[in-house]
């Protein structure tokens, strides 16, 4: 996620669901936020102008989050929903 983010151009925001003491480094990065519903930070992200979406999640979320983007008027080409387990 480190790598991630520092190879992201701009300015980047991630909000990423684990514990607290779970985040290592990434606690005290200003760029992260700690979140116990990604499809709800999703919601609420402010998606201007030249934003890219990388959303990961088990299977079901990541079908709901790429449903969300398209319903907000997100092209394609400006997101990543990614199913990793599930």
């Amino acid at each position: 996620m480190t790598r991630m983010l520092d190879l992201a151009p701009g300015e980047v925001t991630a909000h990423i669901r684990t514990a607290c003491h779970d985040l290592g480094p990434l606690a005290d990065d200003p760029r992260v936020a700690r979140c116990d519903d990604l499809l709800a930070a999703l919601a609420g992200a402010d998606l201007g102008s030249g934003s890219f979406v990388w959303f990961a999640a088990e299977a079901a979320q990541a079908r709901q989050a790429r449903k969300h983007l398209i319903e907000r008027g997100i092209d394609r080409k400006d997101f990543l929903s990614a199913a990793y387990w599930g």
